[in-house]
């Protein structure tokens, strides 16, 4: 087969970009780094009553909770 100007080979299909957008990408989901001592005091916060309405939205969404359910218990029990 004969190449043509774009340098492909004739007959190959153009290409296409498959990779996801950036935009998209980072509009789904962001990464966040978290300090394990501050997830778990907002864990223990949140179990009992004491977190703030945005930190109770935030906990939710960073460990996908479904609105209303308290985060999973910790091995060895609440910190005191």
């Amino acid at each position: 087969m004969a190449a043509h100007a774009g340098g492909a080979l004739a007959g190959d299909a153009p290409p296409r970009d498959t990779a996801p957008s950036c935009s998209t990408a980072v509009a789904s989901r962001r990464i966040q780094w978290v300090n394990t001592p501050v997830l778990i005091e907002a864990m223990e916060r949140h179990r009992q009553g004491l977190l703030p309405r945005s930190m109770q939205l935030w906990l939710q969404q960073l460990l996908e909770l479904p609105p209303g359910n308290p985060p999973p218990e910790l091995p060895g029990g609440p910190r005191h």
